[in-house]
């Protein structure tokens, strides 16, 4: 196995001659179904003048936590097998005589790197809705590239600039794209009961005492389009105060769980002596609206009942902590990121289209019946509770599919695995693994580069 550390892509250290490695499994779950936690390595070596120089002396530098250099580890094969930063104080060094000494590292990976800095920095959403997925990003980009727009982190302890200078040394991180490997059609349909459309008393002309008011809201359905009216007439009589009249009018066009403003209007005259506007007409409206989702109004409130999509999810404009933002919005969503190499992608945690592998002969397999829970999911952002409720029930309906937890052993060497022909044991997290027609949704993946064994661990049906 080999160790190689890079500063800004050059090579300032490398060794062959690794005492001890630990890997964490890699995996698209954490202690819940529904979380996700960084991986972290821990590589045991001798300590040399050049590794020395890095760690302590004249070739040290920490940025933002973090020292300034990335980690690779790679197997006997060649293959990179975990890429990693060091956090500032994540290693310990043992005197095995005044001469000789070991160091041992405690790497985290790039997902770790992200979360780390996510905890101290603010990320304001302006939009009323978003697109949970396609927002990751952004978010990322803010924390790893923080603008002067962004505001400096929440913390005294490093500056944008640190950041910046970190991200520099360790590499190009590539985050931009990473939701298009997201396929949201994979985890929906799940369905809203009364969600919030539009309350209207936030829209609502507001005026003095002795004023009189005519309101309609409601729906109008015309072939596929649903639009959703606010109309208000208001007027006074002018005894004792001054008269006037107001005309408000507002149109959204309804899509699913969403509204958006098409056309707005008032008008207002109001004086002593000239003659008022005729009385208008109120707009005959619909207060239920049935097609393949339900549309009603409740009081002052417009509310919908059907199939959700994640293109447009309300949110409350505002400031939030980014590490909040990203573990609600890949709750929504279902989602995990994974790191390959310098590349972040947002995977669907539930693929029922992956390839299936057979298992015929493992060196272990266990089964258990497995906790069915659904998530209890509070607002961070999300402005819908009934979202977060359709979420939570929808997580429950998904995990009763797959009611065990699995774990099957096999070995690098072995004849099940030989005949896979995939080049990498991690190739097995991108499938679907079949045993004794047990079905596994693998969610975490254990591969030992010195033993060459393989433990596969998921959410499993039996068919």
């Amino acid at each position: 196995m080999k160790l190689i550390i890079k500063r800004i892509t050059t090579i300032i250290y490398q060794s062959d001659s690794l005492l001890e490695l630990e890997l964490d499994p890699l995996s698209f779950s954490g202690i819940d179904y529904w979380s996700q936690e960084a991986r972290s390595a821990k590589i045991k070596l001798l300590m040399d003048d050049t590794l020395e120089s890095i760690l302590v002396g004249s070739l040290r530098e920490i940025k933002a936590g973090f020292h300034t250099f990335a980690a690779f580890i790679y197997d006997d094969a060649n293959s990179l097998i975990y890429t990693g930063v060091l956090p500032e104080s994540s290693f310990s060094v043992e005197y095995l005589s005044l001469s000789a000494k070991t160091v041992e590292l405690e790497l985290l990976d790039y997902l770790g790197l992200i979360l780390q800095l996510a905890s101290d920095r603010l990320i304001t959403l302006t939009d009323q809705y978003i697109n949970p997925v396609a927002t990751i990003p952004s978010i990322i980009g803010s924390i790893i590239h923080p603008l002067a727009m962004n505001g400096e982190p929440d913390t005294e302890s490093y500056t944008n600039a640190d950041v910046l200078r970190l991200i520099l040394c360790i590499g190009p991180i590539n985050y931009q794209y990473a939701h298009y490997s997201y396929n949201q059609a994979k985890w929906l349909p799940f369905t809203l009961v009364d969600h919030v459309l539009l309350d209207s008393s936030s829209i609502r002309y507001q005026s003095a005492p002795g004023t009189s008011h005519t309101i309609r809201f409601g729906f109008e359905a015309n072939n596929q389009d649903i639009h959703l009216i606010f109309w208000q007439y208001s007027h006074r009589a002018g005894d004792p105060y001054p008269w006037f009249q107001h005309l408000r009018y507002r149109k959204y066009l309804v899509t699913m769980g969403s509204v958006s403003l098409v056309e707005e209007n008032d008008e207002h005259y109001d004086g002593y002596y000239a003659e008022p506007w005729d009385i208008p007409t109120p707009p005959d409206l619909l207060s239920q609206v049935s097609l393949s989702a339900e549309y009603h109004i409740s009081g002052s409130t417009a509310y919908y009942s059907g199939p959700a999509t994640l293109d447009s999810i309300e949110i409350v404009p505002g400031e939030y902590k980014a590490k909040d933002l990203l573990g609600e919005l890949l709750r929504v969503a279902n989602a995990v990121i994974t790191v390959d190499n310098y590349s972040f992608y947002i995977k669907n945690r539930q693929d029922d289209e992956l390839p299936v592998l057979h298992f015929a002969d493992p060196i272990e397999f266990e089964l258990d019946q497995a906790d069915i829970s659904s998530p209890e999911l509070t607002p961070v952002a999300v402005a819908s509770q009934a979202v977060l409720d359709a979420i939570s029930k929808h997580y429950r309906s998904t995990l009763e599919a797959s009611p065990f937890d699995a774990r099957l052993n096999t070995h690098l060497y072995s004849e099940d695995y030989s005949s896979l022909g995939l080049s990498h044991p991690y190739e097995l997290l991108n499938s679907i693994v079949v045993f004794d027609h047990y079905h596994i949704r693998p969610l975490e993946l254990s591969y030992d580069p010195i033993s060459h064994s393989i433990e596969i661990s998921g959410r499993a049906y039996h068919e």
